[in-house]
């Protein structure tokens, strides 16, 4: 895995769209990064899934839902990274923004490949967000 470091990474956010509030909002944990490549987000959200159905179950509004999904996928994605043995954080983590229709949602957003993905917490699926969404978004932690 190659390093980039937070300000790389903050720089591919405000491209995409996101406010300088919202990349800004959280003091930086990290400062750098190994960069996954799209077949280890792959391979992390196939087993995510697994993860997903044996520790949490069904979805349950405002007990058992997206923020609670988030969470645990960022924490689970670094300790998959974990077994890499490679130094450095990984660039995964959560954000909240509007979905279309007005829905607030948190979700995991990864830097991987040298670009942003999106990942849906609840079933591991990557997901593709409109600038609007991405706009949207009022805060973001790595």
């Amino acid at each position: 895995m190659r390093i980039v470091t937070k300000n790389i990474i903050n720089n591919a956010m405000l491209e995409a769209g996101f406010s300088q509030k919202a990349v800004f909002a959280a003091p930086p944990m990290d400062w750098n990064f190994c960069v996954p490549t799209r077949k280890w987000l792959s391979e992390f959200s196939t087993n995510l899934a697994v993860q997903i159905k044996q520790n949490f179950g069904s979805f349950i509004p405002e007990t058992n839902d997206c923020d609670d999904f988030s969470l645990f996928c960022m924490s689970f994605a670094r300790l998959w990274h974990r077994k890499s043995q490679t130094n450095g954080s990984l660039p995964v983590g959560v954000m909240v923004y509007t979905k279309r229709g007005g829905e607030r949602h948190m979700s995991i957003v990864a830097y991987a490949d040298f670009n942003l993905v999106y990942i849906e917490p609840q079933n591991g699926e990557f997901l593709n967000l409109s600038r609007e969404e991405i706009s949207s978004c009022d805060f973001v932690l790595l």
